[in-house]
């Protein structure tokens, strides 16, 4: 992987990575980028990595799996990119792209926001795997436990509210959990409702 510097706005730790040939990725494999701003320039300099496939690219299977990270610390926590809504980055740029089976993984961010992608043609004639910030809230899980129910989803996501209400008619909603991967309800003559 070549990795040049944008004169004090590319991190050292992202860039273009060149196979010159084909490149297949099987099922089990991950390809791991970093994203660590959206800015790039011409001669290919970026804050983000991104794989430069001479032939066709081939997705058989496998992952994307992406880390946001500090553009001057990658081992900070604290000042981590977080896209807005509407950001792309194409992570994948070839003669010809094939997927018929791909999953991205990482982290949800900001208010519920992560990747979905999608092949598209670029205005040069390539083709680029294109990850797109949206807003998706991620999966809940609701499970029994002890008298109650739990609510959970593995990621930092904020935007599930469980409210409360002492009756449904007429109901008076108050909050009884925000913010929280993990939330217990236990039944006591109350109505629960989830918003998203």
């Amino acid at each position: 992987a070549e990795r040049r510097s944008l004169g004090g706005g590319q991190p050292a730790f992202t860039g273009a990575m060149t196979v010159t040939g084909n490149y297949t990725q099987g099922p089990g494999a991950a390809l791991v980028i970093g994203i660590a701003g959206a800015e790039s320039t011409p001669g290919g300099l970026r804050q983000h990595d991104q794989l430069v496939v001479g032939g066709r690219a081939s997705f058989l299977g496998g992952r994307i799996a992406f880390g946001l990270f500090n553009p001057d610390d990658p081992n900070s926590s604290v000042g981590r990119f977080e896209p807005p809504v509407g950001a792309t980055f194409d992570v994948v740029v070839a003669r010809s792209i094939r997927i018929t089976g791909l999953t991205v993984r990482g982290p949800v961010w900001g208010d519920g926001r992560f990747f979905d992608w999608s092949v598209v043609t670029r205005a040069d004639g390539l083709e680029a795997l294109r990850l797109v910030v949206v807003k998706v809230p991620p999966v809940l899980v609701v499970r029994p436990v002890e008298g109650g129910l739990e609510l959970a989803h593995a990621t930092n996501y904020t935007g599930y509210r469980i409210e409360a209400s002492p009756a449904l008619a007429p109901a008076v909603w108050s909050v009884v959990s925000t913010q929280r991967p993990r939330v217990v309800v236990k039944p006591d003559r109350k109505s629960t409702r989830l918003n998203s």
